[in-house]
C-alpha cells in the first residue's frame, strides 16, 4: 500500500474516532440534562394542575362563613323558632325562605361547580329547611318542593359541621355524592363546605352547607395530563384514588372495595406517608416499571388535602437522549 493512501486511511479513521468521540460525549451530556429537565417540566405541570383544583374550590370556604351571618338565615331561625311568624317584622318562614332561595340560586347561576345550597336543621330528624340545586331538567337550577326534602341527621358532614362553635367551619373529604342514601349516579365527586347556625341565645339550630362537584375538574385535570402523553392521578390523605386513568378505580372505598397508590407504585406511596410530599424522581411501579414522577399535595378549602401525582414511562423521558445514542453509534 502507498504512503498517501496509508495517510488517508490514518486520517480518515481519525475524523471516524473523533466524530464518535464528540458524538459519545453530546450524548452523555443531553441524557445527564435531559431527566432532570422533564422531571421538573412534569413537576411544573401537576404543580398547575393542583392550584387549579385548590382555587376550583376556594370560594365555597368565604361563601359558606358569609351565609351564616346572611339576614334571611336568621329570618328562617327566627321564624322556625317562633312556630312560623317573625315576631319582629311579621315576615314568614315561606318568605324568609324565599328570598334565601333567590340568592342561593343567583350563586348556583354564577359559579358553575357549585352543585347546591342547603340549610338543614337539627329538628325532625336533621329535615333539610331549604334546598336549591341542580335538579332540574338539563341540570338547570331548581327550588326543591318541601315534599322533596331530606333527612340528613345521620351523615357525618352534618354531625361534624352541627357541633362546631360559632365562627368554624367543616370542609369534607372528597366523595361520591348520595341523594336519599344512595350513591348518585352517574357519580359525582363533591366537597362539602359547612358552617354551624345559631339563634341569638347561641342555641344550635343546624348547618349552611355547600356542595362543589369535581367532576368538571378531575375531567380538565386528566384531559391535560393526556395530551402531554402523561397519567394522572388523585388521591386523598389514605391514598385512595379519587382519579385514576382507569375510572373503574376511582372512589373505591364509596363502592364497597379498596384501591390505592400503594397498589401501583408502593414506594411512592410510602415517602409521601413519611414525609407528606417528594421531589419529582424516576420511581418504580409495583412491576418494576420505571416512571418519572411528580408529587404535589393541596389543601382544598384550606383543610382536605389531596395529592395529584402525574407520571410520564422513563422510555418516554429517555427517547431524546435514545436518538442521539442511534446518530452516535451510525457515526461510529
Amino acid at each position: 500500500m502507498r504512503l498517501s493512501t496509508r495517510l488517508m486511511a490514518a486520517m480518515v479513521a481519525l475524523v471516524v474516532l473523533t466524530a464518535g468521540t464528540v458524538g459519545l460525549l453530546g450524548y452523555r451530556t443531553i441524557e445527564a440534562a435531559v431527566e432532570p429537565r422533564v422531571l421538573a417540566e412534569i413537576h411544573a405541570h401537576v404543580r398547575m394542575l393542583a392550584l387549579e383544583l385548590e382555587a376550583s374550590v376556594r370560594g365555597a370556604r368565604a361563601d359558606a362563613l358569609a351565609f351564616r351571618s346572611a339576614v334571611a338565615v336568621h329570618g328562617i331561625i327566627r321564624t322556625t323558632r317562633a312556630g312560623g311568624t317573625d315576631s319582629g317584622d311579621g315576615m314568614t318562614l315561606q318568605k324568609w325562605r324565599d328570598r334565601l332561595a333567590q340568592r342561593f340560586a343567583a350563586e348556583l347561576a354564577a359559579k358553575p361547580n357549585y352543585e347546591q345550597f342547603r340549610i338543614i336543621g337539627i329538628a325532625d330528624g336533621g329535615r333539610e329547611v331549604l334546598r336549591v340545586d341542580r335538579s332540574g331538567p338539563s341540570r338547570s337550577i331548581r327550588v326543591v318542593p318541601d315534599a322533596e326534602l331530606q333527612h340528613k341527621g345521620d351523615r357525618d358532614y352534618f354531625q361534624r359541621a352541627v357541633r362546631l362553635p360559632p365562627g368554624e367551619l367543616d370542609v369534607s373529604d372528597v366523595e361520591l355524592n348520595q341523594e336519599h342514601g344512595v350513591i348518585e349516579t352517574p357519580h359525582l365527586p363533591v366537597l362539602r363546605a359547612a358552617a354551624p347556625l345559631h339563634a341569638d341565645d347561641g342555641e344550635p339550630f343546624g348547618i349552611v352547607i355547600i356542595n362543589v362537584e369535581l367532576r368538571s375538574a378531575f375531567h380538565e385535570i386528566r384531559a391535560s395530563a393526556a395530551r402531554r402523553g402523561a397519567r394522572i392521578f388523585a388521591v386523598n390523605a389514605r391514598g385512595d384514588y379519587l382519579l385514576h386513568p382507569d375510572a373503574g378505580r376511582e372512589f373505591a372505598f364509596d363502592l364497597g372495595g379498596r384501591s390505592r397508590l400503594e397498589d401501583d407504585f408502593p414506594r411512592l406511596a410510602a415517602a409521601l406517608a413519611t414525609a407528606g410530599s417528594v421531589e419529582p424522581h424516576i420511581v418504580a411501579d409495583r412491576a418494576g416499571v420505571l416512571h418519572g414522577a411528580a408529587a404535589v399535595t393541596v389543601r382544598l378549602g384550606q383543610r382536605t388535602p389531596v395529592t395529584l401525582i402525574e407520571t410520564v414511562p422513563y422510555v418516554q423521558i429517555t427517547a431524546a437522549t435514545s436518538a442521539v445514542r442511534n446518530s452516535t453509534l451510525l457515526a461510529g
